[in-house]
């Protein structure tokens, strides 16, 4: 019996779900700041989300080299497509996340405190698009 490779098979589901639309360009920031034990995790970006005919990734800030110098901005990246990808029934892939900021702190920054960053950004970008239902009175 041969061995199922598990990773291409849920990029094949992935690809062939259909896709949910971005209605409108939407601004979110994605921030982690947390004390674990001995040390601390922070990181905090700032993305534009627009709607696009296909998954694009763009950075336009200040610190990009040394936003990109360990690799922070892959990690956010990674960590917003974590939810993009498996947060609601339908995947949100056609989108433009432009990163447009990310505040770096020497000590406490690091990869998977910009992972969980990125995640935050993304839940908040739904629920920036989620509808809103006001209550009757």
């Amino acid at each position: 019996m041969a061995a199922m490779n598990y990773f291409e098979k849920w990029l094949t589901d992935l690809a062939q779900r259909q896709t949910m639309l971005l209605p409108k360009a939407v601004r979110v920031a994605g921030v982690r700041d947390k004390i674990l034990g001995p040390r601390s995790d922070y990181a905090k970006i700032d993305v534009l989300c627009e709607p696009a005919d296909s998954l694009e990734i763009k950075f336009d800030l200040p610190n990009l080299q040394e936003a990109q110098q360990h690799g922070y901005l892959d990690w956010a990246v990674m960590g917003m497509l974590d939810v993009l990808m498996t947060e609601n029934t339908y995947p949100l892939r056609n989108v433009r996340l432009t990163i447009k900021g990310a505040d770096i702190d020497s000590i406490k920054s690091n990869q998977m405190a910009f992972r969980h960053a990125g995640r935050n950004a993304a839940r908040n970008l739904f629920e920036a698009i989620r509808p809103k239902v006001i209550p009757s009175t």
